[in-house]
């Protein structure tokens, strides 16, 4: 049997990514019961603790790095979030992006149901020059 391999769209720097400001999402309720099961009596790890305790930390305001028009991104806030747990946990941005897949606590945080592939490691590389090149750091680890 061949592995299954899942790719997103890989963007150009330069190009505009396009990017609707969206509502922080509920994790899907199956990710919330087994998140709450598996944590049960135990100290939370860390990113099922800021969704309960912070909230939406980032929202998707962004101005220019990301347009209205061009191929579809993933959210900047959940995209900056997941930036934050990869530097808390000290990941490479493919365990980053395989964490968003395969670590439940990531989906509860990230507002993600159990089917949702998540992203392709280089998405990480290339939000960060983004942010970078409009200026943006305060506004996203500030």
């Amino acid at each position: 049997m061949r592995p299954v391999v899942f790719r997103s769209p890989v963007v150009e720097v330069g190009a505009i990514v396009s990017m609707e400001p969206q509502p922080w999402p509920e994790p899907a309720p199956e990710v919330v019961r087994a998140v709450r099961a598996k944590n049960y009596g135990r100290k939370v790890p860390l990113p099922v603790a800021v969704r309960d305790r912070l909230g939406e930390l980032f929202p998707d305001e962004y101005g220019e790095a990301f347009g209205k028009t061009g191929p579809a991104g993933w959210p900047p806030g959940r995209l900056a979030l997941a930036t934050v747990f990869q530097l808390a946990e000290d990941l490479t941005d493919r365990q980053a992006a395989d964490a968003v897949r395969d670590r439940l606590s990531w989906m509860y945080a990230l507002g993600l149901d159990l089917a949702d592939t998540g992203f392709d490691h280089t998405v990480l590389t290339q939000f960060r020059d983004r942010v970078l090149a409009h200026g943006l750091e305060e506004k996203v680890l500030g």
